[in-house]
């Protein structure tokens, strides 16, 4: 009825789905494909892991690579609703299958993109015993002695993808520096967070297409470039794109450098992306060229919040 507004309340414990029905699955859980699923139907998370460590696999429903594939290129012209009825009708199966199977074409660049992974070394006495999907709370647990974790994912809007974790028990352990700098990828591994680094190779700070880093208590994001032998420092990096968690950072200038540039991000806007550890993840050339081995460019140092000197 035009005009009317219709209230939903919450359901009733009675109406919940029981305990019972709960999804529970014995620790370890090494592979992705046997994780506990959770999402909204934006954002995707999957729990799993072993022994102190906890996994989070996050994919995004509209996180796609768009190039098509070499052999779809070929055929493109004939990719069409006239040239399927015709070679239905004349039963020319083969070249059928030829044309219109192209997009499958596993020798091309891939589809659906994972948005990432997340490992969380727990204290050494936390060892996974067990998995649950509550289907009533919408949680998925991980229980070890003495307490569990607790994964979230917002289902009350897709445009806020949040996915929260709680952990009961000794803090995971992370070590990173007080300065909010890393001056080089060992700085990064040093952490012991798994993959922080990932995509900044060791000795002469190369990068590849994409970077993860953590970082904590994040206020802004600055890295220093060097060129790699052989180019120019004359063409800033202004392809260079970053983000904490899923939030695009604004990037808000590039300025030269002795021997290179510094481009530096805005800080999030979103104060859960404010505090704690974070991961960054950095896109280091334009999306035409992620297929390209490495970046034109080395990291020499990465920059997230200022730290004062005491008096």
């Amino acid at each position: 009825m035009c005009g009317s507004v219709a209230a939903f309340a919450a359901p009733s414990p009675s109406r919940l789905p029981p305990a019972e029905l709960n999804l529970r699955l014995a620790a370890p859980i090494k592979t992705w494909d046997e994780a506990v699923p959770l999402g909204n139907g934006a954002m995707g998370v999957l729990l799993w892991g072993e022994t102190n460590l906890l996994r989070l696999s996050l994919d995004r429903g509209d996180l796609w690579d768009e190039r098509p594939s070499k052999r779809f290129t070929e055929v493109r012209t004939l990719f069409n609703w006239r040239v399927m009825q015709g070679l239905v009708a004349s039963n020319r199966m083969a070249e059928f299958n030829d044309i219109f199977d192209s997009n499958y074409d596993y020798h091309g660049p891939p589809t659906k993109l994972p948005a990432g992974r997340v490992e969380i070394t727990l204290d050494p006495a936390q060892t996974v015993e067990a998995f649950e999907l509550n289907l009533a709370t919408a949680e998925g647990r991980a229980r070890f002695p003495g307490g569990e974790a607790r994964a979230f994912v917002n289902a009350a809007s897709v445009r806020e993808p949040v996915a929260l974790v709680r952990i009961a028990g000794p803090p995971p352990q992370a070590r990173l520096p007080r300065t909010g700098v890393y001056n080089s990828p060992s700085d990064a591994q040093a952490t012991q967070i798994p993959y922080n680094g990932a995509g900044w190779q060791m000795g002469l700070g190369l990068l590849m297409p994409c970077v993860i880093l953590f970082v904590d208590d994040p206020a802004f994001l600055e890295l220093d470039l060097a060129p790699v032998t052989g180019t120019t420092t004359e063409i800033p990096p202004g392809d260079m794109r970053a983000k904490v968690g899923l939030e695009l950072l604004r990037q808000e200038s590039i300025t030269p450098i002795a021997g290179g540039w510094r481009a530096r991000f805005a800080g999030t806007r979103h104060k859960n992306h404010q505090q704690g550890i974070q991961p960054v993840f950095i896109a280091t050339v334009h999306k035409e060229w992620l297929a390209q081995p490495s970046a034109p460019w080395r990291l020499m140092r990465v920059s997230w919040r200022t730290v004062e000197q005491p008096p």
